[in-house]
């Protein structure tokens, strides 16, 4: 029945269910993301992790984490540092 409910639009999987969906389905069934706050919503979700624990991880209030997914602010230098060691993406971060 709880399948039919997320099919249906009744209802969404809670966070902490991401991960298993998407080991199930074998892919990850969301869209390309369009901007910085889509894609630490993909990997926060992907993740199964709520606002309140990624925000605690990162050291900031929940709500600031809400206002980078929502493009209505940005990370500081420091944050997305944070942000790129969780998500093993360090690399890709460039020193100066």
């Amino acid at each position: 029945m709880t399948l039919w409910y997320w099919e249906n639009h009744r209802t969404e999987p809670e966070i902490g269910m991401y991960p298993r969906i998407v080991d199930f389905l074998g892919y990850c069934p969301y869209h390309a993301t369009r901007s910085f706050g889509e894609l630490l919503w993909l990997h926060r979700t992907y993740r199964g992790l709520s606002k309140e624990k990624m925000a605690r991880w990162l050291g900031v209030h929940p709500e600031t984490l809400s206002h980078w997914e929502q493009g209505n602010r940005s990370p500081t230098i420091e944050s997305l540092g944070r942000i790129a060691e969780i998500f093993g993406l360090r690399k890709l971060i460039r020193h100066r």
